[in-house]
């Protein structure tokens, strides 16, 4: 599943813009939630509160924030953004292009340009290196997770709970070792407290306190935390 932010603050605009990307994500099958923001305000404030999304869509002249400087916020905690601005001049190319950022579409042209660009995207993120997935499949849902969005994963009954980035979440019916064993993966942690924790997600650890990227935060035993600062430790290449 992805999450794709929209930012315009022309609401008219906005809820067209909202169009497109549903209309090419339902064309083409993509699971993706989508945040429409009409203040750069409002999304700027998600960013200095560590909540990235997988794609931003953003105009580039707005009150408050511009596009570039969301993009400059956003470079701050991330440089693997997938970020398409737009804008309705073209004299910006240039300045948007040395910013690091996948597409720059004129929005006359966005029904016309918008899905070639969205194509190229998610080609990208397909092949990405850490495009490796989750797939939570049972009678009521099929979902896909890129395991790059899951922050960790706790036990809540007889279900696994996944906290998701941009503060979302999913549930699978299953013991948190099956859950650990179809994950597969060097950079998911099983703490002895019940916990999966990505260790691409861990910003810091003071004591038994654990502090994760969107400002989330959780406690671990003392064995956990041992086992935490080694396994960054590696990960890292430093000493803890």
């Amino acid at each position: 599943m992805y999450h794709i932010a929209l930012c315009d603050d022309n609401k008219a605009y906005l809820k067209q813009l909202e169009s497109i990307v549903q209309t090419y994500c339902a064309k083409h099958k993509i699971d993706a939630v989508l945040l429409p923001f009409f203040s750069s305000a409002q999304l700027m404030d998600k960013t200095e509160s560590k909540i990235l999304f997988d794609i931003y869509i953003l105009d580039i002249e707005m009150p408050n924030f511009s596009g570039i400087d969301l993009v400059n916020s956003i470079h701050k905690l991330t440089d693997s953004a997938n970020i398409i601005f737009l804008s309705s001049f073209a004299g910006y190319a240039v300045e948007a292009c040395g910013m690091n950022i996948f597409r720059y579409v004129l929005k006359e042209r966005a029904e016309q340009d918008l899905p070639p660009a969205l194509d190229r995207l998610f080609q990208h993120l397909e092949t990405a290196p850490d495009s490796r997935q989750y797939v939570i499949a049972n009678h009521r849902k099929f979902i896909k997770l890129y395991q790059r969005n899951i922050m960790y994963i706790y036990k809540e009954q007889k279900n696994a709970v996944f906290v998701l980035r941009g503060g979302f979440t999913e549930t699978e019916r299953l013991p948190l070792q099956e859950v650990y064993e179809k994950l597969d993966n060097p950079d998911m942690l099983y703490l002895d407290r019940g916990q999966i924790l990505n260790l691409s997600c861990v910003r810091k650890v003071v004591g038994d306190r654990i502090f994760l990227d969107d400002g989330l935060e959780i406690i671990a035993s003392r064995q956990g935390t041992i086992e935490l600062k080694e396994a960054l430790n590696r990960r890292w290449r430093g000493t803890l």
